[in-house]
């Protein structure tokens, strides 16, 4: 008799998981729409364009006292202020002209995320030794010529952990772009969630679906991180 309520325990545990995991496999369609504008739309459109970031980089570096201000300037607001500060005021600002509040969250996200990536290359560039820009220098460079050939590729190489982490960071934060009516996954997950009551379901899909992001691109940047270890060897 104790083995058939064993029994009958584990197939009703098994019906349970079964049941969760159609309904999973059912509603994963309805995310489509929100995994089609997600995370790596975000993330690909700011991180790609990162002469922006260097330039600011530069600023901050610069000699020049109006450039070296307008850099602390920009990076003193976009650090003082909350990420979703800032993409609601692009919201209501440039909702007035058109904008969709995808390129809101976009521009909100770039903007915010440059400060950050303009810190990790400065960070880097003034990690490298003075003498080795004095070095190309006396082998007949130009200054731009030796930090583009010598002092950029090592500072790249050091900056490159930093450079993953606000990556990921940058990811989670996209999910931030619901709260302007962005049809992004988190947005799609709790309108679904509200409308068939199943709130916990469709949050667990979207934590796992962030989840396999993070976990990839993680791989994927240590795998990068040792095979340049192996080439300084």
């Amino acid at each position: 008799m104790r083995h058939i309520l064993f029994f009958q325990k584990e197939l009703n545990l098994f019906a349970k998981y079964r049941t969760f995991f159609s309904r999973v496999h059912r509603q994963l369609s309805a995310l489509y729409e929100g995994i089609a504008a997600d995370p790596a739309d975000y993330n690909c459109f700011y991180f790609n364009r990162n002469r922006s970031r260097i330039a600011v980089c530069f600023f901050k570096l610069s000699k020049s006292k109006v450039l070296n201000a307008i850099a602390n300037v920009y990076i003193a607001i976009i650090r003082g202020t909350p990420l979703i500060v800032q993409i609601f005021f692009f919201y209501f600002g440039l909702a007035e002209l058109g904008i969709s509040p995808y390129w809101c969250a976009t521009l909100g996200l770039a903007l915010h995320n440059s400060a950050y990536i303009a810190e990790i290359f400065r960070g880097s560039i003034q990690s490298i030794n003075k003498g080795q820009l004095e070095a190309g220098r006396s082998l007949g460079m130009s200054t731009s010529l030796a930090m583009r050939r010598i002092v950029l590729p090592q500072a790249f190489r050091r900056a490159l952990p930093p450079l993953g982490n606000q990556f990921i960071i940058g990811l989670k934060d996209s999910s931030l772009a619901a709260f302007i009516s962005s049809s992004e996954l988190f947005n799609v997950a709790t309108t679904q969630g509200s409308r068939t009551f199943e709130e916990m379901t469709y949050l667990l899909i979207v934590a796992i679906y962030y989840l396999v992001l993070v976990l990839l691109f993680t791989l994927l940047v240590n795998k990068l991180e040792g095979k340049i270890a192996r080439g300084d060897e």
